[in-house]
């Protein structure tokens, strides 16, 4: 999907010293690269690198291990045994920082200068989200020490609470920055906003929902507190327009050449690396879901199956051409997840009918985006019903189905631990990993870095 430019470097041979240094004056400047940059350049670089950690082996990986996808030949069986090795995470940590978040300090940085708040404002929103990524992922992260260059190679890593504190920093001051006036703005984002096209209240329900979403993230540590500073903020994405998933902040592809889905162009340059995973196949058929057969493809028998857990059996299903045709777009931020947290947040505050009222909703609006909406009745009549002490694991339990192939999963489990996941019986550890492992690179190259290696480690927000 990624445009790279390449450089040229050319060689002159210069005959004599004085009589062609006008000639050869400014040779020494490449005309391929730029020595200044302009905020859409920065604007699509940086989402460019959002679009693919949010879609690409971090999110590959993620489903794998809560059992949504299955590890079935090279690489990824490997993984499948939660066997992943510091190498392995050397290209994720590097697209996050050296691509999408020095892109977006960039263009913070140039257009505060310029005077462009709606490119500061998006520009904090993304590099939220990205250091929200590294966080959960990887726990304790470089953040206000980092993205300084050459003038700092070994930044500090700050804990992963005071990551968080940031994160929603950043978020308050992006959604300041983007409710000025348009007038304000010397120039304002157009087609270089690839998620939104300039859109800018679009960015900024996304915004508030991504500020409840690390809210939430607290559940364990905070649950009162977690819970109304998530519903706050829903409550304000909902002031601003939220009604809907027709403002989902969604990874978009063009559908040709380098701009194929990522899931589509993965599953075509390596067929059977994955395969649906069983236990999401086998709990949406005892459910009687139909949006199972917009998640995946037939299998060879003709029907639609899953990959047991501890095989590597490649006769089941692939990913549906919903969500992995070359040109389909895959969520991000939507509408729905914001519902779920609605309805997790109200339940653990006592609001039954308000968790109740978002529940309904959340699986409403999926089965309407997904073109199923005919079913819903049926479905809601067996499943859309909170129900006691089994409340919290209803709502995880169709937020597993609903977020599907996103990024959201992984963390609601090591949360909640919910829906009930049994580890691989092959796996090198006896529990579902908690963490990637840090990066060779950072490892050897920054010796500040915390170094975890242990997969089995919970991040500061999913410790008991």
């Amino acid at each position: 999907m990624k445009k790279r430019l390449a450089l040229f470097l050319a060689t002159v041979l210069l005959v004599g010293q004085t009589g062609c240094d006008l000639f050869t004056d400014g040779y020494d400047i490449s005309p391929n690269s730029a020595s200044t940059t302009t905020l859409p350049l920065l604007m699509s670089g940086s989402q460019l690198e959002l679009i693919n950690i949010y879609t690409g082996q971090v999110d590959r990986i993620s489903n794998v291990f809560i059992q949504r996808l299955a590890g079935t030949d090279q690489q990824y069986a490997t993984y499948a045994t939660y066997n992943i090795n510091e190498t392995d995470t050397n290209n994720d940590f590097d697209s996050i920082y050296q691509g999408g978040l020095i892109n977006a300090q960039n263009m913070i940085d140039q257009a505060t200068a310029e005077g462009s708040p709606y490119y500061v404002g998006i520009g904090k929103i993304m590099k939220a989200m990205l250091l929200g990524i590294a966080t959960d992922v990887f726990g304790d992260v470089p953040n206000r020490e980092a993205l300084q260059g050459k003038t700092n190679f070994n930044p500090a890593y700050d804990p992963q609470e005071i990551v968080l504190q940031d994160i929603q920093t950043l978020l308050t001051e992006g959604i300041a920055e983007l409710q000025k006036p348009a007038s304000s703005n010397k120039i304002q984002p157009r087609t270089d906003d690839l998620i939104f096209n300039g859109n800018i209240e679009g960015w900024i329900k996304t915004a508030w929902i991504v500020k409840a979403r690390y809210a939430n993230r607290l559940s364990r540590r905070d649950p009162s507190g977690s819970a109304t500073q998530a519903l706050q903020f829903l409550d304000a994405a909902y002031a601003a327009g939220l009604n809907s998933s027709a403002d989902d902040a969604k990874a978009p592809f063009g559908g040709t050449g380098s701009d194929l889905n990522q899931f589509y162009a993965f599953n075509n340059a390596r067929p059977n690396y994955v395969k649906m995973g069983a236990r999401l196949v086998d709990l949406m058929k005892s459910l009687n879901d139909p949006r199972l057969g917009v998640y995946a493809t037939e299998d060879t028998n003709g029907e639609i199956s899953g990959t047991p857990l501890g095989t590597t059996d490649q006769s089941s299903s692939d990913i549906g051409e919903y969500f992995a045709s070359p040109a389909a777009s895959v969520p991000m931020v939507t509408y729905v997840e914001a519902k779920f947290i609605e309805a997790e947040a109200a339940l653990r505050l006592g609001q039954l009918p308000r968790a109740q009222a978002a529940y309904t909703e959340a699986i409403t609006a999926h089965f309407n985006e997904l073109g199923v909406q005919g079913q819903l009745p049926a479905y809601l009549a067996a499943n859309g019903t909170l129900s006691g002490t089994n409340a919290l694991a209803q709502i995880m339990t169709q937020k597993y189905i609903a977020t599907f192939l996103q990024l959201e999963g992984w963390a609601d489990y090591r949360r909640t631990k919910l829906p009930l996941l049994t580890p691989d019986p092959t796996g090198i550890i006896d529990v579902i990993p908690e963490r990637l492992p840090t990066s060779q690179n950072e490892r050897v190259n920054n010796k500040n870095a915390t170094v975890v290696q242990d997969l089995a480690v919970p991040v500061y927000w999913a410790q008991p």
